[in-house]
């Protein structure tokens, strides 16, 4: 179906774009080329915002997205040429299509973006966790455990704290199995 698509509307938009050429309306087809080439910009800066390995995948699809831009553009064109309330309405739907068009290949885009400011916060804060866990546990030689629990019940809500301790060579079994109960299980597995 994606590969119907993928043929289907981009020759159906150079279909109506030759008709417009040999018309010689200008004006349309102009109109048309902008608002196809503004959507791909929009799409392939949200696609590249992903880190995902198979993200670029996405990258084929765009000319579905811009193709119908394109063909909204032209249908706004043509119901704005008949002077009726029902094609009127017809046109602005057809910019309304335009608009959410965009706005989901942006919002796809800041989407990405938040989750992988968040995932470079977490990251960070791990790292910086861990470095202060190896900085101060040489003052705690033979008690490392005691006292990283004792940090971890201060830090219960710090999920970088949690990673880096677990990841320390100082928590034993029984620490493991107290940070098991008490924190989110999912939040802790999935960094």
């Amino acid at each position: 179906m994606a590969f119907l698509l993928l043929v289907v509307l981009p020759m159906a938009y150079l279909a109506y774009a030759f008709e417009y050429v040999a018309k010689k309306k200008w004006k349309p087809l102009l109109y048309s080329i902008v608002s196809v080439v503004i959507c791909f910009p929009i799409y392939t800066w949200g696609v590249l915002q992903s880190r995902s390995s198979t993200a670029a995948i996405a990258l084929v699809f765009i000319p579905i997205f811009a193709s119908t831009c394109g063909l909204l553009t032209f249908a706004f064109f043509y119901a704005r040429s008949k002077a009726t309330v029902i094609f009127n309405t017809f046109a602005a739907l057809s910019i309304l299509g335009i608009l959410i068009i965009y706005g989901f290949g942006a919002y796809a885009g800041l989407s990405e973006k938040r989750i992988n400011d968040e995932k470079d916060r977490l990251s960070n804060s791990i790292n910086e966790q861990t470095r202060w866990i190896n900085s101060n546990s040489s003052a705690h030689q033979g008690k490392e455990n005691e006292w990283l629990k004792k940090e971890l019940e201060a830090h219960k809500n710090d999920l970088g704290f949690q990673v880096a301790a677990v990841s320390s060579a100082f928590l034993e079994d029984d620490s493991l199995g107290q940070l098991a109960e008490t924190t989110n299980n999912r939040d802790l597995l999935s960094t």
